[in-house]
């Protein structure tokens, strides 16, 4: 299963990968506060990587499936559309603002 995020039309990320190696992950379970404290600093300042390929182009034709009709005269914003990948099965959800008022769509 990997979970994708998007917060920018066209740039998804990989949330699924944190940046921690198993004995940091095994740490945060049974390690002492400091400890903790250091692996916690490491995630705050952790950059997941942008994503391309065959997962992307899914990912974003899910979104722009999901997006709302626009007229020419609506504002939209992405909040964000976050995507989980189990197989060939994509679900999710899409949150977003048009004419300043909030929209989610599951899918």
């Amino acid at each position: 299963m990997k979970k994708l995020t998007c917060k920018t039309e066209g740039v998804w990320i990989d949330v699924t990968e944190n940046g921690l190696t198993e004995a940091e992950k095994s740490t945060l379970i049974t390690g002492t506060s400091e400890e903790k404290t250091v692996i916690g600093a490491k995630l705050r300042g952790y950059v997941a990587p942008e994503i391309t390929g065959d997962e992307a182009v899914a990912a974003e034709a899910i979104y722009t499936d999901k997006k709302p009709t626009l007229k020419d005269t609506d504002t939209y914003q992405l909040i964000a559309c976050d995507v989980t990948v189990e197989g060939n099965t994509l679900t999710g959800i899409l949150n977003c603002r048009v004419n300043e008022e909030h929209i989610q769509v599951r899918f």
